[in-house]
């Protein structure tokens, strides 16, 4: 079973949260400084509110963390998370939505873990960009070599030595 807590509350905190419900994941947890914004983000997505002073010991349940806030600094740290060398084969994935970071870049040297900010990801969609158009071009000119094809068919049929036919279709 997958587990999910969502930091911020903003709108890509809810798309965040309404995409991973949409692919199956069972529990979502949401936590916000203000306890009922946590609850009302946790109403529309299914999920459940946890008070902020809380997320820490919850997070060694957690298998993705989403973290999306207006915070000026890492509000997720190594030190916060002591435990985390514990969770033996299991790894956890951090996706980092804020700007600045709300997750400590030292979560990229950590075994098990998976730290993903808004430079990664733009990395990431910029690689499949860039495939996607090779692919694309590979596509075009096979599509223009069998079109060319067919048409050296059709010519080579109509100049041949066959006679034409013409069928004509009983109408309405």
């Amino acid at each position: 079973m997958v587990y999910k807590r969502s930091f911020g509350l903003s709108i890509f905190a809810e798309k965040t949260a309404k995409a991973f419900r949409s692919r199956g994941v069972k529990q979502i947890s949401i936590s916000n400084r203000s306890f009922e914004r946590a609850e009302a983000l946790a109403t529309i997505t299914g999920g459940r509110p946890i008070h902020f002073e809380h997320w820490a010991k919850e997070i060694g349940e957690i298998d993705i963390l989403v973290s999306s806030t207006a915070a000026p600094h890492a509000i997720i740290t190594y030190d916060k998370l002591p435990f985390l060398p514990a969770r033996r084969n299991r790894p956890l994935l951090m996706i980092d939505l804020a700007m600045p970071r709300d997750i400590d870049p030292v979560f990229h040297h950590l075994d098990g873990v998976y730290l993903y900010d808004l430079d990664s990801l733009h990395a990431m969609a910029e690689r499949t960009l860039s495939l996607r158009q090779r692919e694309s071009e590979k596509c075009r000119q096979l599509i223009e070599h069998q079109v060319q094809d067919f048409q050296r068919w059709i010519e080579q049929t109509h100049s041949s030595t066959f006679p034409s036919l013409v069928v004509a279709l009983p109408g309405p």
